[in-house]
């Protein structure tokens, strides 16, 4: 086994096989996000935290609520 395999100074390099993967996700998440409905999943977030208390959020809510906690709280900011 070679060591200088290992010892390469800089190993980070920008191939063409690297860019394009990360053209084709940035074109891929752009046309996505234009077919993206952005309400329709968050809307029990949004009506817990207009209608709970902050104690129901942090200590009740957590056992069963499909999002974090954090962002339940931030929404009851908002």
């Amino acid at each position: 086994m070679e060591i200088d395999l290992f010892l390469k100074s800089d190993q980070r390099r920008l191939t063409w096989e690297t860019g394009l993967t990360g053209l084709l996700f940035a074109v891929a998440t752009f046309f996505c996000s234009l077919y993206h409905e952005p309400w329709l999943d968050e809307v029990q977030s949004w009506i817990l935290a207009q209608s709970a208390s902050s104690t129901y959020i942090i200590f009740e809510h957590p056992h069963w609520g499909a999002h974090p906690t954090l962002w339940d709280l931030v929404l009851k900011v908002i």
